[in-house]
């Protein structure tokens, strides 16, 4: 029986997995995204500390060409345009009853909470991309300095 279990499971989850994908193809993603980048141009002050967001997560969205409002929730951003909860609630694959599970009641709808939490999701995704990144340039070279020090040995 438990072997039974593990491909249900599987499928359930992949089934979750489809169902978010179109969910998110289905939004107004592209829409949502060019608010982000424009609400960079409004003057935001980035306290990065203060909104949780890591150096590292930052130097990678730099990386990537990211404008921060692209990729990083700032409070002021979402008072200004309330769509942008939406957009951010995406990119950190959070459904509003996730972040609601998540925030305490007494934070729950503070803008600065909501970003909080939203930055360390991103930020943690963001980070993962580098390092993963980072692996794989670093397997791809020493499988290449492998196989020339392989080379020297048969000669």
């Amino acid at each position: 029986m438990n072997q039974d279990i593990a491909p249900a499971l599987q499928q359930q989850f992949l089934a979750r997995s489809s169902s978010f994908w179109h969910s998110t193809q289905a939004s107004r993603f592209a829409e949502l995204r060019r608010l982000a980048q424009s609400a960079m141009w409004k003057n935001l002050v980035w306290d990065w500390e203060e909104l949780c967001i890591s150096n590292l997560a930052r130097q990678t969205a730099q990386l990537l060409d990211f404008v921060p409002s692209e990729v990083f929730a700032h409070p002021q951003a979402i008072a200004d345009t309330p769509e942008l909860k939406e957009y951010y609630l995406l990119l950190a694959c959070l459904s509003p009853k996730k972040l609601a599970q998540i925030i305490p009641s007494d934070k729950r709808h503070t803008l600065s909470a909501v970003s909080k939490l939203l930055n360390v999701v991103v930020c943690s995704r963001l980070e993962g991309v580098l390092i993963d990144n980072r692996q794989s340039l670093l397997y791809t070279t020493f499988g290449e300095e492998e196989t020339e020090w392989q080379a020297t040995l048969e000669r």
